[in-house]
């Protein structure tokens, strides 16, 4: 093995962050990421999945900045889609690193945190740190017309609104409840093109229900689906979370996906 020094990571050596099932009880979490320390409200009595962190959401973030397609200055400027953004610490995350993001969610996890979220860490953006633009629209993936001109309105700043196409289209912990696999696929292959990356990340809690979300992704909508080599991610996550192999039983159920749509005639 080379003995030459290796490159610090990108994130700077955070202080370790607490994985997600140890902040679940809490309404305000404090959790840092590189030079900053996000403060987030999480929302338990919504009984919305998507009011409190999630370990997926916390392991994408730590893969894209630090090893991944978004890392360094490959990030800067890349527009960024996310789908089922939640309390919105992947999105928050992304921006810190330089990408423009546009954080998604249904109605209810928008009021009650995700924008709230948003707003609340928005002077963080207004340093000299090199922050992309951070904004939130309402998305429910049941509708089947989508007008992004009609989601403007929720915006969370006073920049141009982000539109289609993206660069990256990324969700976390959004394979849990089968009658919304397909909704969430259809969203997916309708937001995205052939150049469009997209990555997703989840706990096989319930492999059946996995196995059957990847089917439908590659023989129903035509997907490329490919798992992310599980050392590069482990590698990420110490660096970016701080977390040592006493952690690891606690995280290593998480998989990175990369997804990518056929072009046509393939």
């Amino acid at each position: 093995m080379s003995s030459s020094p290796t490159s610090p990571s990108p994130l700077s050596a955070p202080p370790s962050a607490l994985p997600a099932y140890e902040t679940k009880s809490l309404p305000l979490l404090s959790h840092p990421f590189g030079p900053h320390t996000f403060h987030l409200t999480q929302a338990q009595s919504t009984g919305e999945t998507g009011s409190t962190l999630w370990l997926s959401g916390q392991v994408l973030a730590a893969y894209l900045c630090e090893n991944g397609a978004l890392s360094g200055r490959k990030g800067k400027g890349k527009k960024v889609l996310e789908l089922g953004s939640g309390i919105g610490y992947t999105a928050l995350a992304l921006a810190s690193m330089g990408s423009d993001v546009m954080a998604t969610d249904q109605q209810v996890v928008l009021d009650c945190a995700l924008l709230p979220n948003v707003k609340r860490n928005a002077k963080l953006a207004g340093g000299p740190d090199g922050w992309g633009r951070l904004q939130v629209a309402k998305l429910d993936w049941a509708e089947e017309q989508f007008s992004w001109e009609d989601q403007a309105g929720d915006d969370a700043s006073s920049s141009e609104p982000l539109k289609p196409p993206f660069d990256f289209i990324i969700t976390t912990d959004t394979f849990y409840h089968p009658p919304l696999t397909p909704l969430l696929l259809r969203t997916l292959h309708t937001l995205s093109t052939p150049r469009t990356k997209l990555y997703v990340a989840l706990e096989r809690r319930d492999p059946a229900l996995i196995d059957d979300a990847l089917r439908q992704a590659r023989g129903d909508w035509g997907f490329d689906v490919r798992r992310v080599d599980g050392e590069a991610v482990r590698r990420a996550v110490r660096a970016g979370l701080g977390w040592g192999a006493g952690e690891e039983d606690g995280w290593e159920g998480v998989e990175v996906w990369k997804f990518a749509r056929r072009r046509e005639g393939k």
